[in-house]
């Protein structure tokens, strides 16, 4: 198995690059869809072209590298809708997880996720973070005056009871506090943006030339499908999903991914107890900025730490139930307009064109031996009426003959 940070190989067909199938028809559809059209009908398919773009199937190098950024419910949402990646789920494994640092700046922490084909010699990179909607610059490091001040505000938004809608929550009321920060001018209320980032070139580079390695795993069986992890990453954006530098900002939300991850897939691999250094910024290296989301005044640390845990272990068993909801609605939408049952309608189409073309041919050919038989007939008509003509005639000189010999007729 290739390491994380190994080169990823894509020797792929580039005539055809087909999806896995568990049914016994792989060498017949495959027959089925060399006649068929491709995502841009250029004759090249991809098993999901959400992760594994066109441009990296063919190695096309004049395709952008970067590729626009999904949202876990977008991704989810594209995956389900196209024929061949809802075809596919089940069938791309995350191999590895590294958790990064910029050196620079707001030192942005975020995840970069090596997935993988299981059938196909298809790999590639995702990054997935959390940053302030377009528009809005990430903010600096927030002061250590601001954290003082921050502490002392309730944040309504900070416990959700549970069987709540997470993507109804309601804006912290803290919020105010947060605007009032000159460091921080949108810190408080705005909606974050979470989202994948794929690689267009199958390289992990782009990402990560410019950041620190806090911490890395590699997964043994079983390990977590691609859609597992997208749908925890949207469980875990709607149990927060406003933006807030002090609580809920990148920080958190590659901890909360990581460690709910961990929780859900704990055998799967070799887990340090914490990446070193996560969520912490180099303006104030003793706060903790990754574990404030729950934070309250009243709270301990140690009965801080348990909640945390007990947060993350919701988050967890929610996103096993989310992840089973998905593939319920998956094996839907692969009865409705997946791959193989676009072939298997194809395929039945035809059977059913031919069995009403060998229907025509069989009435071509009652109707050709119909017609023999009624000119037959007429030949007979013909023949019958020719022998009645010449009896007819033969009767007539007979009469002559005797009339001629003085005879008469009787």
């Amino acid at each position: 198995m290739r390491g994380l940070d190994e080169p990823v190989e894509t020797r792929v067909l580039v005539e055809l690059q087909m999806p896995f199938f568990p049914f016994g028809f792989l060498s017949k559809f495959l027959r089925e869809m060399r006649s068929s059209k491709s995502h841009d009908g250029l004759g090249a398919v991809s098993p999901n072209q959400f992760v594994f773009p066109l441009a990296l199937v063919t190695k096309d190098t004049t395709y952008p590298e970067r590729q626009r950024p999904y949202s876990p419910k977008e991704l989810l949402d594209h995956i389900l809708k196209d024929p061949y990646a809802v075809d596919s789920v089940g069938n791309i494994h995350v191999t590895g997880v590294s958790y990064h640092k910029l050196v620079e700046g707001a030192q942005h922490e975020y995840l970069v996720i090596r997935v993988q084909h299981n059938q196909l010699e298809l790999a590639n990179y995702l990054k997935l973070d959390r940053c302030p909607q377009e528009g809005q610059a990430l903010a600096n490091p927030p002061k250590s005056s601001d954290l003082v001040e921050d502490t002392a505000a309730q944040d309504e938004d900070s416990v959700k009871p549970q069987g709540e809608n997470l993507e109804q929550t309601s804006p912290s009321k803290s919020g105010n506090v947060f605007l009032s920060s000159s460091s921080s001018p949108f810190a408080g209320d705005g909606l974050a943006l979470d989202t994948f980032l794929v690689s267009g070139s199958g390289s992990k580079s782009f990402y990560t030339d410019e950041s620190k390695k806090l911490a890395s795993v590699k997964f043994k069986e079983p390990r977590p499908v691609l859609e597992e992890l997208v749908t925890l990453a949207k469980v875990v954006s709607a149990c927060r999903p406003r933006y807030n530098i002090f609580r809920t900002q990148c920080y958190w939300y590659a901890f909360t991914i990581w460690e709910v991850l961990k929780m859900n897939f704990p055998d799967s691999a070799q887990w340090p107890n914490e990446p070193l250094g996560a969520g912490r910024n180099g303006a104030i290296p003793w706060i903790e900025l990754h574990k404030r989301s729950l934070l309250d005044d009243e709270l301990n640390l140690a009965k801080f730490g348990m909640t945390l845990r007990h947060s993350h272990a919701a988050l967890a068993a929610e996103a096993v139930g989310a992840w089973e909801d998905f593939q319920k609605e998956s094996k839907k939408h692969r009865l409705s307009h997946g791959i193989q049952t676009i072939i298997a309608n194809q395929q039945q189409s035809e059977e059913e064109r031919a069995r009403a073309e060998e229907e025509r041919a069989r009435a071509e050919e009652e109707r050709a031996r119909a017609e023999e038989e009624r000119a037959r007939a007429e030949e007979e008509r013909a023949r019958a009426e020719d022998k009645v003509a010449n009896l007819e005639q033969q009767l007539a000189e007979m009469q002559q003959r005797l009339k001629s010999a003085g005879m008469k007729p009787e």
